[in-house]
């Protein structure tokens, strides 16, 4: 429905129509394609910090640097053993490390429409000792275009 409630959801808010969605879209490309070296840079940054399972500590720390310089607050979610065992569905394998955290930032929207979750996970790698050959060196990334 456009322009009018939003009945599937039970709230007032206005639904854009898809004009203004494909201008919001437009933006958004515009606004990657400007960023692209700087996206880039930070992706090769990550991949380069050592971030096997149970040792993500130090890019933790480095997305809590990123995103704090962009103006925005992050949170640390603590990931706890006991916690996650009690959630039939929690990812395996469930860590016993202590201090391992994911990383929650909320940038707040502009009024009272639905709200957007992006998730992801910080960039893991294999350790340099696994079993595979690398033929390339792992904490060394580039881009193929």
């Amino acid at each position: 429905m456009r322009g009018g409630d939003d009945r599937s959801t039970g709230s007032n808010s206005r639904v854009p129509d898809a004009g203004e969605i494909d201008a919001a879209i437009f933006d958004a490309r515009v606004m990657i394609d400007a960023r692209r070296q700087d996206w880039t840079d930070l992706l090769q940054e990550l991949i380069r910090i050592p971030s096997c399972f149970e040792a993500e500590h130090a890019i933790v720390r480095r997305v809590c640097e990123y995103v704090t310089g962009l103006g925005l607050v992050p949170d640390l979610l603590p990931m706890d053993e006991t916690l996650l065992r009690g959630y039939a569905h929690a990812a395996k394998p469930i860590s016993p490390v202590a201090d391992r955290n994911n990383v929650v930032v909320r940038l707040r929207g502009r009024g009272a429409g639905r709200s957007l979750i992006l998730a992801t996970s910080t960039p893991k790698r294999m350790s340099s000792s696994a079993a595979v050959p690398w033929t390339t060196r792992p904490a060394s990334p580039f881009v193929l275009v």
